[in-house]
């Protein structure tokens, strides 16, 4: 390995470590299935909570109704600060059960964490009352290719797709298990190609979701990023993306840079049906403020 891959590989992982970090002072202790986190289920969670009146089963429609950004949130009050906001139109906090009330103009997506008992057991029940409720989207396995996330191989996590994710094919949209951009044969891209391969035509995937943190001053690597998800996932017969975990670190000025340069070029982009900044929370580089009122950064993003 070159020195300059051995530096990439290097920084790569110091960003994850650093973005777990972030992420564990952002979560609060009332959320189930927080980021970083995977707990039991609690008894007569099974419906999402909204503020609409329950729907009968959407068919699959092939795209959100609004924009593509969205919420990733463990606090669901907090979303209310985007109430009625065009460029919003989805959330999810990595569980398959919202965990409280969320705007109307929001879909709520139900994730299956992991393949721990703790997420499989209810996750027929709690998808099929999200669908009910009116999600159109699935989510599968957190960050397989962390060892403090989801931690899976390719081949347990095609099965585990199989399993539980295919029997929603008629309902929802159903995405890979999202990956991070850390960088080696078990990493990122490389991990999801191995998941294609261990799938075999098998997984019913209609999208590819992924992760992203780096510096907010390195607009190109992210970019560069999200094109090469999109190869991938052309390559192997699925025709759109999520980035369901975005973060440039950096001063605030730097964020609301990177967020000025990679908006319109995210909401351009026809390979991209949805992105969400991490995250909805309150705390320096979040959505929110400290004092709890939107934040610089979450009004441009709203």
């Amino acid at each position: 390995m070159s020195v300059l891959n051995c530096l990439r590989y290097l920084m790569g992982f110091l960003l994850i470590v650093l973005r777990h970090q972030t992420s564990s002072l952002a979560s609060s202790t009332n959320t189930n299935f927080q980021k970083d986190t995977c707990v039991s289920v609690p008894q007569g969670a099974d419906n999402p909570s909204r503020s609409s009146v329950a729907s009968p089963a959407p068919e699959k429609t092939g795209g959100l109704t609004g924009g593509k950004r969205g919420l990733a949130y463990n606090d669901a009050s907090l979303t209310y600060l985007f109430a009625n906001q065009s460029s919003v139109s989805w959330g999810y906090n990595w569980a398959p059960f919202a965990n409280g009330s969320l705007p109307s103009n929001l879909e709520f997506i139900p994730t299956l964490w992991g393949l721990g008992e703790d997420a499989t057991s209810s996750w027929f029940t709690q998808a099929s009352s999200a669908i009910s409720y009116g999600s159109k989207h699935l989510f599968s396995f957190n960050e397989p290719d962390i060892a403090t996330q989801a931690n899976l191989n390719a081949s347990e996590a095609a099965d585990g797709f199989i399993q539980y994710m295919n029997p929603f094919h008629e309902q929802a949209e159903l995405a890979t298990p999202s990956v991070t951009n850390g960088l080696g044969d078990s990493l990122g891209l490389e991990w999801l190609s191995s998941f294609f391969d261990a799938c075999a035509g098998r997984c019913l995937v209609d999208a590819v979701n992924i992760h992203w943190y780096g510096s907010a001053v390195d607009t190109s690597d992210f970019q560069a990023f999200v094109s090469n998800a999109s190869a991938l996932a052309t390559e192997n017969g699925v025709g759109t993306l999520w980035i369901t975990e975005l973060r440039g670190y950096g001063g605030t000025d730097q964020q609301m840079q990177f967020l000025e340069t990679v908006l319109p070029w995210l909401d351009g982009n026809d390979d991209v049906s949805g992105y969400a900044w991490f995250m909805c929370a309150a705390g320096d580089g979040n959505l929110v403020s400290s004092s709890g009122v939107v934040s610089a950064l979450g009004q441009l993003y709203g």
